[in-house]
């Protein structure tokens, strides 16, 4: 039985694979992405280099003013590529057929999630030959290179995670994309209004300036993902020296959690679904 499962479960993942990568869509997409960035990067090359120009420091701002297009471009992408994962289906009459294989519920969002965030991480892959242009100049070590990949990906399975619950629960997919926009809104806006707004309020009550590692503003930047970017670039090192963790490891616990919640209720919800049909 499991090995019938897995079969499916490997069907499923080829399926949404292959409906992908034969789509024109990922040609125009994968081109623009790179085009985009790539042209970037020229011109901040242009701007930035001249005759006394210190390439070691160029190459460390290039190497962060990408990875912070990239993540950037991977909260834009994510919702988009991922809020049809279940409503799709469902648009397409299709979940009945899928609820009537042996897959579990869990077997099919994570699935669905998986095929979605392959499809994600071959655009980030494919940027891979763009930071050759860092690695030119030095300054950049690939540790760094790793770390800044590997929290693409995290935040990649996040997203995606909180979107996949929201196109198991809504009937049309625009909902869905729109409840995840909405939810990425409040990791990358609301974190930092709320962090402004404990800090402002510690300043009216207290009449000075907040504490060093005073938790609520700290924790709020935390969970933002282009200021725990920034910490894993050391771009931000005094939200290292704040708090009691560093950002990134708030940042993954805190996530982490939410994504493995969001995964459970979504397969909850696709079982209600089986059990209704």
């Amino acid at each position: 039985m499991n090995k019938l499962r897995g079969r499916f479960l490997q069907a499923v993942l080829a399926v949404e694979l292959r409906r992908r990568v034969r789509s024109r869509r990922l040609a125009w997409l994968l081109s623009g992405y790179l085009a985009a960035i790539g042209a970037i990067i020229l011109g901040y090359l242009d701007v930035s280099t001249g005759p006394d120009a210190v390439f070691s420091a160029t190459s460390r701002e290039l190497f962060s003013l990408l990875s912070t297009l990239q993540l950037v471009m991977v909260l834009f992408l994510t919702p988009a590529v991922t809020a049809g994962t279940i409503s799709g289906e469902r648009e397409r009459q299709t979940l009945n057929l899928l609820l009537t294989t042996n897959l579990t519920a869990a077997e099919i969002v994570v699935g669905k999630l998986v095929s979605s965030l392959s499809f994600l991480a071959l655009l980030v892959v494919a940027s891979l030959p763009l930071y050759a242009i860092v690695f030119v100049y030095g300054g950049v070590s690939p540790t760094a290179l790793a770390s800044t990949f590997a929290f693409f990906l995290f935040t990649m399975a996040v997203v995606g995670s909180v979107s996949v619950l929201a196109s198991a629960l809504a009937h049309r997919t625009s909902a869905a994309m729109v409840a995840t926009y909405a939810v990425v809104g409040v990791m990358v806006i609301g974190t930092v209004l709320l962090a402004q707004f404990a800090h402002l309020w510690w300043e009216r009550v207290h009449q000075s300036a907040p504490p060093a590692g005073w938790l609520w503003g700290d924790l709020a930047l935390a969970f933002n993902p282009v200021y725990s970017l920034w910490s894993v670039l050391g771009l931000h090192e005094g939200l290292n020296d704040r708090f009691f963790l560093p950002p990134v490891a708030v940042y993954v616990l805190g996530y982490g959690a939410m994504a493995l919640a969001a995964l459970a209720a979504a397969a909850r919800a696709v079982g209600r679904a089986r059990v209704e049909e």
